[in-house]
C-alpha cells in the first residue's frame, strides 16, 4: 500500500495506521508490516519497533543498474 505523491502528508496514511493499531489493541493482538527504509521512522514514531531487514537482488537489463537490492523493514506493534 502505499499514499499517491499528490496526497502525501495529509494524515491518511496515520489514520490508518491508527485504525490497525486500535484493532490491535481491541483484540489483543500483534500487527506486523513490512515497509520501505523510508518509511521506518514514521512507522516507529506510531509505536512500531524494527524486527529485521528483507533485501531481494534483482538483475535489470540496464547496463549501468545491473544489480539492485531492493530493501524494507520488518515492523511489529505489541499491543499494550
Amino acid at each position: 500500500m502505499g499514499t499517491d505523491p499528490s496526497y502525501e502528508r495529509r494524515g491518511a496514511a496515520s489514520r490508518l495506521v491508527k485504525w490497525g493499531i486500535e484493532r490491535c489493541e481491541q483484540e489483543g493482538v500483534p500487527a506486523y508490516l513490512e515497509g520501505t527504509l523510508n518509511a521506518a521512522a514514521f512507522y516507529e514514531k506510531m509505536g512500531f519497533r524494527a524486527l529485521d531487514r528483507i533485501s531481494l537482488r534483482y538483475e535489470l537489463d540496464s547496463e549501468e543498474n545491473r544489480d539492485w537490492v531492493y530493501q524494507e523493514t520488518v515492523f511489529r506493534y505489541d499491543p499494550a
